[in-house]
């Protein structure tokens, strides 16, 4: 016996559809005005910051330390000091830079090939998940090459 799902009469389908689709339209120029804002206020986001629990008490670094550093690093272009701060920040960006562009792509030509919705597998979130990980285990040893992923003070 086949069974359907039952119809909804207080919404449409299709309303709900270009609604989310408004919405995440919306969504680079939210993340554009975002990182404009955090720019113009980065004295008032560091004076305010909670330090890192983790470092406060373990004493050694979290794979996110130095990241507010390196996205205020990079969001001012400096490129060098965003990587010393936290290499880890960069790559994350980029990655999220590019899940917006291709959300953007779809919802203007769906038809596009970076219209499709992109496939995540849960190999790709593990592995992900891993590297991040063993960046953490990494930046905390006091062996030189090393030492260079700790951030500066």
């Amino acid at each position: 016996m086949i069974m359907s799902a039952p119809a909804s009469s207080s919404t449409s389908p299709s309303g709900q559809k270009s609604r989310r689709h408004g919405l995440w339209g919306l969504l680079p120029f939210i993340a554009a005005v975002g990182i404009l804002a955090l720019a113009l206020l980065e004295r008032q986001v560091f004076s305010f910051g909670p330090p890192c629990v983790f470092h406060h008490v373990t004493g050694l670094n979290c794979p996110g330390c130095g990241g507010t550093r390196a996205f205020f690093a990079l969001v001012h272009g400096d490129l060098l000091r965003s990587i010393r701060y936290n290499p880890m920040t960069l790559l994350l960006l980029l990655g999220l830079g590019f899940w917006l562009l291709r959300s953007s792509v779809r919802l203007v030509s769906p038809g596009h090939r970076w219209g499709k919705p992109p496939v995540v597998s849960e190999r790709l979130i593990w592995w992900v998940a891993g590297l991040v990980v063993f960046f953490g285990i990494l930046r905390n040893l006091p062996y030189w090459p090393f030492t260079l992923l700790a951030p500066p003070v």
